[in-house]
């Protein structure tokens, strides 16, 4: 609805520098990235301005973009498939299986617990085994999925998981990274 920020600073600064580490302390090269919610591109474009990713998709609903002229200078000089619908459709869980597995996986989609779920899920499918799977959200005043979902996903330690949330702003949001 644009009345609020689509990222925190500080949280996507601390996002990129732990990527970068990971990716390369693990000798892993930028070349597949997914992210799921696209919206107007904001955080699609911060990420491949720092990764330069060979190939991305996004995946989104496409309602409410907000400004234009932000989501078409967001599609702009990268190599970006966008799939329109819902990642619980068969349409779009067959459009991702014509795609190799992505290195990083970025859930900023749908809100609610069951959504949120399903992403993580198929995100689980289109990783690779040193894949690193985002989620935003994690500490959200304004919706509890993402929330519920990360505190179920600490609690089995099957991953190896690092969380940040900045607490300055009125709305708290927060990323929390799984690491394959």
């Amino acid at each position: 609805s644009g009345n609020h920020m689509v990222q925190s600073p500080e949280e996507i600064v601390w996002f990129l520098c732990e990527l970068k580490k990971y990716f390369f302390k693990n000798k892993i090269k930028f070349s597949n990235f997914l992210e799921i919610g696209f919206n107007a591109g904001i955080t699609n474009a911060i990420i491949n301005k720092i990764c330069n990713f060979k190939k991305t998709v996004a995946i989104d609903i496409m309602s409410g973009v907000g400004s234009t002229n932000t989501f078409f200078s967001n599609l702009r000089f990268k190599n970006i498939i966008l799939i329109c619908g819902d990642t619980t459709k068969s349409f779009v869980k067959n459009e991702l299986k014509k795609h190799d597995k992505f290195n990083l996986i970025f859930i900023d989609g749908g809100h609610d617990y069951k959504n949120v779920k399903n992403d993580f899920n198929l995100s689980l499918k289109l990783a690779t085994k040193k894949s690193v799977i985002a989620l935003h959200d994690i500490y959200s005043s304004e919706c509890d999925g993402p929330n519920k979902l990360w505190l179920e996903i600490i609690k089995t330690k099957k991953f190896k998981t690092k969380e940040y949330v900045c607490k300055k702003y009125k709305t708290k949001y927060g990323i929390g990274i799984v690491f394959l």
